[in-house]
């Protein structure tokens, strides 16, 4: 494949091969399967699956088929495993997928362990990539929580069901369980006051679904997201987000790039999604189309 978006107009297009490679090449710097104009991207797998994925379901089924000789090919279930586990394999080394949320970092850790995704915890402050020990990004002093977490917990005092959330890097108010009228009008007040109180940390009140949260402004999930794109040349991106801290991707990703915003409310994306079913079968579309290739 050869890249084309995000590359500058006369720019050489650069070819990426993928392909299986055997155990010997494994200690082989990466570096080394590259220059200017081609990279190599091998990709790693056990021999009963390489050889079920191309002696055995490529080449007893796909090659009979698309050589006009049905009738020698043969389908073996255990091959077609093999075959699928070797594309879920290639589709790892060229596609990279982030989950970034405002969620505490140990827990996105323990739901997604031994899953080979990057990790974006607390709005942008923790980056935890594949195989990799998580860093913190955001390394501002903590000596704002104080004055925040006094003024939250007033409304919780006030709003039965309310709860404040504290983690390393920001402070929340939930509010959803409140089951009050006037309770948005007092979570505008909130984010209108908490963006007067004085620190030496710049902050950031950010008026979510039923969450008004402060956290400091050096790290969002927008300019994680440009750190991720800026590693390499990506061909397709989508990033799908259902909140206002969602945006911050959307306005620094790439204008090319397929964003989407799940529910009600402006937003910067190219397209919607109504609700979050909807996601669930869009991503089940995409899975199906890419195991069918």
């Amino acid at each position: 494949m050869a890249e084309r978006m995000g590359q500058q107009p006369g720019d050489a297009a650069k070819i990426h091969w993928v392909g299986h490679a055997t155990a010997s090449l494994q200690q082989v710097d990466r570096s080394a399967f590259e220059n200017e104009t081609f990279v190599a991207h091998p990709v790693f797998m056990d021999e009963a699956v390489h050889k079920g994925f191309y002696e055995g379901f490529s080449n007893n089924l796909l090659w009979p088929l698309f050589h006009y000789f049905p009738s020698y090919g043969s389908f073996d279930e255990a091959n077609f495993s093999h075959y699928q586990q070797a594309n879920a394999r290639f589709l790892a080394e060229t596609a990279d997928l982030v989950v970034s949320s405002g969620r505490d970092r140990s827990f996105l850790e323990k739901t997604l362990t031994d899953i080979p995704v990057y990790l974006v915890a607390e709005h942008g402050a923790f980056l935890k990539k594949p195989a990799q020990h998580r860093e913190r990004l955001d390394l501002s002093t903590d000596n704002w929580h104080e004055p925040v977490r006094a003024v939250m917990r007033q409304l919780v005092g006030q709003f039965a069901g309310s709860f404040v959330e504290e983690e390393k890097t920001a402070i929340a108010w939930h509010y959803r369980m409140a089951g009050v009228d006037d309770v948005e009008a007092h979570a505008v007040e909130l984010a209108n006051g908490l963006r007067g109180i004085a620190s030496a940390v710049p902050l950031a009140v950010i008026q979510g679904n039923k969450v008004v949260e402060v956290k400091p402004t050096q790290h969002s999930k927008g300019t994680v997201a440009l750190t991720i794109v800026e590693q390499k040349t990506y061909d397709f991106i989508v990033s799908i987000g259902d909140d206002t801290t969602g945006e911050d991707m959307v306005r620094l990703l790439p204008n090319w790039a397929y964003t989407l915003k799940v529910g009600p409310g402006t937003s910067f994306a190219r397209y919607r999604l109504a609700r979050q079913h909807d996601v669930e079968a869009l991503l089940q579309q995409m899975s199906d189309v890419l195991t069918e290739m």
